[in-house]
């Protein structure tokens, strides 16, 4: 059995949520991030209470929007001269036990212009500055919204959490309540300037 098969017959059974052994949680994951094992087929996270959380592989619609975004936002980061990196599906430890796998996430220093530097060999401890989640199921859209919560509080400057069955995001950021958009995505703080027409991924919904 190849491994494409051996991925989509194991997403059969996704979402999923495991008790695994506690002494090989952190082993297990960190070395996963270590090694560049992370699958962007199936997320894995974790939770307060060091729940494994599993979910299936994103759609190929969902897949092709993160891309476009991915895109747009690496391509807007260098030439406006950001200091910062733009992972995708990467895994984020963070405290109180919580590991999260944004979408998208902008990492960068928490002084503006200071020297920053990832090193992609090892596991990321740090909170992104900017955190972009696809919510693609409407009966997951209430969980997403609490991780976004999660993301703000930990220390996200900014977030978005785009739902394309609804063709709308949700944005953001801290002390304000968060706010609907269903045209543009407009970037905040250090990601001042950075413009996201929507329309550019809700085409994708037709390929």
């Amino acid at each position: 059995m190849t491994e494409p098969t051996l991925i989509s017959t194991f997403a059969l059974f996704l979402p999923a949520t495991l008790t695994p052994d506690l002494s090989m949680s952190d082993t297990f994951l960190e070395s996963a991030a270590q090694t560049a094992l992370d699958p962007h087929n199936i997320r894995c996270e974790r939770n307060g209470k060091r729940q494994l959380r599993l979910d299936a592989p994103p759609s190929e619609t969902i897949w092709l929007m993160i891309m476009r975004f991915e895109r747009g936002l690496r391509r807007w980061v260098h030439e406006n001269k950001r200091t910062g990196e733009v992972v995708v599906r990467r895994r984020i430890f963070l405290g109180n036990g919580w590991v999260l796998s944004p979408d998208i996430a902008f990492l960068a220093p928490s002084k503006e212009g200071a020297p920053f530097f990832v090193d992609r060999c090892w596991p990321l401890k740090l909170c992104p500055k900017f955190v972009v989640e696809f919510c693609s199921n409407a009966h997951e859209l209430q969980s997403f919204q609490r991780k976004m919560l999660f993301w703000i509080a930990s220390g996200a400057e900014l977030g978005w959490l785009v739902a394309p069955h609804a063709e709308c995001m949700f944005v953001y950021a801290p002390g304000v309540e968060p706010l609907i958009v269903g045209e543009f995505g407009l970037g905040q703080g250090r990601l001042h300037g950075f413009v996201l027409p929507l329309a550019e991924l809700w085409c994708l919904k037709e390929c």
